[in-house]
């Protein structure tokens, strides 16, 4: 081989070297800068890390962010929050108010469904509440979410689409008690029950009219999980739920002693102990008119 290619072939792995390590480090240079730029993003991830972004609104002068605790929305409770930010400066605002409503878009009429205030987190950056939908979408008739709040000095209203999906399980119902009142009564945690004594929680509404309702107080809800596929055995320590007042939602403790399918049967007692729904399980009476069922 002669000097001149030796030099050449030497001078080519050279280069070559030399074009590999400029390239690697633009790439080390631009991986540390979007790092740097992420700093907030990651904060606000941190944040909401168990939480799922659904919908986003970008206008002039601010961003709206709904998250959702699962993948979909679905029919029953819903936990969602929401974080507003300053379209400059992506800093966090906060609001003295904001407001929201679910509203169903039937063919010939509206209606809304049970939901909380949206309040802010404590110690946190984002507003939260939740969400209790009676009903998923249909092709035509739709959920939407209205807000409504004010930002420097203005009224600003708006309204999001959102799809809500069936589930397998019974997680919600609507029903008219014996005093003619109609109420709808959602299962709330545990979202992932575990073969122990779990903490309850239930929310329960009274239908003020078909855009209204209202948190009732005071009442108790009856339980008595039982295993259909399993002789319908039931379970021990269990503890009916009762009213909570910070929170405005039912809390007691629920018995699981094994994996599988579950029926909490429900009845519901108002105020002064009388039963307006839902039935005592017995060997003639298997189940409750009223009830939620888990699987785990």
């Amino acid at each position: 081989m002669s000097t001149y290619l030796i030099y050449s072939t030497k001078n080519y792995y050279k280069m070559k070297t030399i074009f590999y390590r400029f390239n690697l480090l633009i790439l080390l240079t631009l991986f540390l800068s979007c790092s740097s730029d992420d700093d907030h993003n990651i904060y606000e991830d941190e944040q909401l890390q168990n939480m799922h972004l659904f919908y986003t609104v970008s206008a002039s002068d601010y961003t709206l962010e709904v998250y959702s605790e699962n993948k979909h929305l679905k029919t029953g409770y819903n936990k969602l929050a929401v974080t507003l930010r300053d379209k400059d400066n992506n800093e966090n605002l906060e609001l003295s108010e904001i407001n929201w409503k679910p509203v169903m878009h039937m063919h010939s009429m509206n209606h809304s469904a049970p939901y909380s205030e949206l309040k802010k987190a404590e110690n946190k950056d984002y507003y939260e509440g939740y969400i209790i939908f009676q009903m998923p979408n249909h092709e035509d008739e739709k959920w939407f979410l209205e807000f409504d709040f004010e930002l420097n000095g203005e009224a600003v209203e708006k309204t999001i689409s959102l799809d809500v999906r069936p589930t397998n399980l019974v997680n919600t119902q609507s029903f008219e008690g014996t005093d003619g009142e109609n109420y709808v009564v959602a299962y709330m945690e545990p979202q992932i029950p575990k073969v122990t004594t779990n903490d309850m929680q239930a929310a329960l509404f009274k239908m003020e009219d078909m855009m209204n309702f209202s948190v009732v107080e005071d009442f108790q809800i009856k339980i008595d999980p039982r295993m259909p596929s399993m002789g319908n055995h039931g379970s021990p320590n269990n503890q009916d739920l009762v009213f909570d007042q910070q929170s405005q939602t039912y809390f007691g403790k629920l018995s699981l002693t094994m994996t599988g399918y579950w029926k909490i049967n429900l009845q519901i007692m108002n105020d002064q102990g009388e039963n307006i729904k839902g039935e005592e399980v017995t060997e003639d009476h298997t189940e409750s008119s009223l009830y939620f069922e888990i699987e785990f």
